[in-house]
């Protein structure tokens, strides 16, 4: 049963809300992209250089050398038209750089435009579809970290859009097309590492076959394209990443318990094991969740779950939380909820940008606080007498 909503939390007042952050985001996006690429701005590379970058060394039969930082350097720096100070290294595994290869037959800024209209497209779709309505859409606007999205060309709204499909197969036992999704996934692993969980504990099973039949497939065809060499280099370049765990510049930009900790002085063995405990709190809470909630309030513990227990997250990856936020409001709107179940969500929605403005590392607190918040939440709606267990909706 719905409860009914009261002050601030009445539905057009909380989409109103979220809709000025949206345009807000949107605002400072255009303020940003054209003090970069307007006249008289620096030019700077953003992080879609790396993407670009390696999509270009691939169309001209390079594609092993991008995983050198070197090399990919010089591509970089070649289209930038001026030496570029930041390591911008190509980590992502093969696959992505097959579909990269569109992109890179194109100038660099002309690609990026491309690439963020189209992953912006999916990612308001799939809102859409989870939260129907303009509500789904405006609320996917308003996080902080859309606009590290928009001027950096980054993979969020990729992983995010994928995160989705993958979890409205679940909750709708499309075991395909859950299973696609969720072996698409394999591009970046680490930002929603228990997603195949809720697909072996409660179904459809045959998802997951679809998942690593799909990946098997692109790996191969990768190979075929790319030769067996790019396997080696792939697993090389992973040393590149490992090494950016502990990179002061890129600790500034990570979502982590262990990142903020050491960020703030901390010894590094003290921030993996406050690192460790976080992970195995939220993974006992989604154990717990998963034969007792409802599906859409599994679909959004879940991306919550991995995140948390992630220990390479960046910033421009919360927008992925998002999707399980809009999973949640579906059960919300289904079911009710407390007021202090929906307060940490729009704290959660803030957090990013407190995180920019006030330069303190906050963005680790979003997914337990909406972790927490959820479990409040499914607490008062069992006392309440709302349906339970790993049914649809």
């Amino acid at each position: 049963m719905t409860e009914p909503s009261h002050g601030f939390w009445q539905p057009g007042r909380v989409v109103l809300f979220l809709a000025l952050l949206a345009v807000g985001n949107l605002a400072i996006a255009v303020v940003i992209l054209y003090a970069i690429h307007g006249p008289g701005g620096s030019g700077t590379m953003m992080d879609f250089g790396a993407l670009w970058a390696a999509g270009r060394m691939a169309l001209d039969g390079r594609a092993v050398a991008a995983y050198d930082p070197a090399a990919i350097a010089v591509v970089q720096e070649a289209a930038l038209g001026t030496e570029y100070g930041r390591e911008m290294a190509w980590l992502y595994p093969p696959i992505l750089q097959l579909a990269l290869i569109p992109f890179g037959s194109v100038p660099m800024l002309m690609g990026q435009a491309i690439w963020t209209s189209l992953t912006l497209a999916a990612y308001l779709a799939v809102a859409r579809a989870i939260w129907p309505g303009w509500a789904g859409m405006v609320a996917a606007m308003a996080p902080g970290t859309v606009v590290l999205l928009l001027v950096n060309g980054q993979t969020g709204f990729l992983t995010a859009a994928l995160a989705g499909v993958a979890l409205l197969g679940f909750c709708n036992a499309r075991a395909a097309t859950g299973g696609l999704a969720l072996g698409l996934l394999a591009i970046k692993p680490q930002v929603a590492p228990l997603l195949p969980l809720p697909f072996l504990v409660a179904g459809p099973r045959v998802a997951v076959a679809w998942a690593c039949g799909g990946v098997l497939i692109l790996a191969v065809l990768a190979t075929l394209v790319f030769g067996i060499g790019i396997w080696g280099a792939f697993l090389n370049g992973l040393t590149i990443g490992s090494r950016d765990l502990v990179r002061e510049d890129v600790l500034s930009i990570q979502a982590t318990a262990r990142a903020a900790l050491v960020s703030l002085g901390a010894a590094p063995g003290v921030g993996w094991v406050v690192q460790g405990v976080v992970a195995a709190v939220a993974v006992l809470a989604l154990v717990h969740g998963l034969r007792r909630w409802p599906r859409a309030s599994v679909a959004a513990a879940v991306l919550y779950t991995g995140m948390a227990a992630s220990p390479r997250v960046m910033d421009y990856d919360l927008t992925l939380l998002l999707i399980g936020a809009l999973f949640q409001a579906r059960r919300i709107s289904a079911a009710g909820g407390p007021g202090l179940e929906k307060f940490a969500m729009l704290v959660a929605v803030l957090l990013p940008l407190a995180d920019l403005l006030m330069r303190l590392p906050l963005n680790w607190l979003v997914a337990p606080l909406l972790l927490a918040g959820l479990m409040l939440g499914e607490a008062a709606r069992t006392q309440s007498g709302s349906a339970t267990g790993p049914r649809s909706g």
